[in-house]
């Protein structure tokens, strides 16, 4: 990115993490780059911060969700979505070939803790919200499966007047990564959690923030093709017209709802770069992967479990 300019970086809350995040600030800081450490937060928030106070790329290390032994780190561009493959295979040369430009010992870059990446979150999610509509009283169950979503969004659901009863509510470092066993309780404890309180809804929310999950209010798992399809009928007849972008693995019945209510139909590639680069196209106003992840190019161009 060169010397001078300007990179956020944030993680999950396991250890390990904690520790690679330090060794990239310190070899970013090495060749003049200026870093903004945003410590533990959740993806969303992350890449949301992108550009409000002059970043032009971002990082995130977290403990895999699908595997307690691997390490991600996801590379941001400046419109928070992921880089592309090229530039991902020009970091990888890099750093193998160890051919970095370093700073003299007056050049080298500086952190900084960006002090309103939760403000800026909180503040532009409730101007696009509430521009829509008053929001109806209704009592929902979130799992927040022990992520830090917990820190912002039980005041944003606050505001908008929402009852919650809210699950797992607290960051642990341990229960990052679940099993498909576990992830299944989850999902079966909301359910039963729902019915027994007559809930209008159940969500459980991935670690990171970028995945939701549904529960109807008789406590049905809604699989993730039919979740897919109830969250597109919704932007339907909330937003009147425009296009959806989906993978060319789901079913044709995505066309047939959308040609119910005049609404075009984009398919995308599977990897999630390419469901992400649908929100280039302006007419796109929603996107989803059919596995859980949703986006909303009018909040920002990237899966966001918070905003769906």
């Amino acid at each position: 990115v060169g010397s001078g300019a300007y990179v956020v970086i944030s993680r999950d809350d396991h250890r390990t993490t904690r520790m690679i995040k330090r060794g990239l600030i310190s070899g970013l800081l090495s060749t003049g780059v200026n870093v903004g450490d945003m410590l533990s937060s959740s993806i969303p928030v992350a890449r949301y911060e992108i550009g409000n106070d002059g970043e032009i790329e971002g990082i995130h290390i977290r403990q895999s969700p699908y595997d307690a032994r691997l390490i991600d780190i996801k590379f941001f561009d400046k419109f928070g979505g992921d880089i592309s493959i090229n530039q991902e295979k020009s970091i990888e040369q890099l750093f193998f070939r160890e051919d970095f430009k370093r700073a003299n010992m007056d050049e080298v870059g500086e952190i900084t803790i960006p002090p309103r990446a939760l403000e800026y979150y909180k503040t532009g999610y409730l101007d696009i919200i509430k521009k829509k509509q008053t929001i109806n009283k209704i009592k929902i169950v979130i799992d927040y499966a022990h992520s830090s979503a917990s820190m912002v969004f039980p005041a944003i659901l606050g505001e908008l007047g929402v009852d919650v009863v809210a699950l797992n509510a607290y960051i642990d470092a341990k229960k990052i990564t679940k099993t498909k066993e576990e992830f299944s309780e989850s999902l079966n404890q909301l359910s039963d959690i729902v019915t027994t309180l007559k809930a209008s809804a159940g969500f459980l929310i991935d670690n990171g923030a970028e995945k939701l999950f549904l529960v109807d209010e008789k406590g049905k798992i809604m699989d993730d093709e039919t979740a897919m399809l109830v969250m597109a009928y919704l932007v339907m007849i909330t937003y009147k017209k425009g296009t959806i972008a989906v993978p060319v693995t789901v079913s044709s019945v995505i066309d047939e709802l959308a040609e119910k209510f005049d609404f075009k139909v984009k398919r995308t590639g599977t990897s999630p770069r390419n469901i992400m680069n649908a929100t280039k196209d302006e007419n796109v106003i929603f996107v989803a992967d059919c596995r859980g992840g949703f986006i909303f190019p009018e909040f920002q161009q990237a899966f966001d479990a918070m905003y769906s």
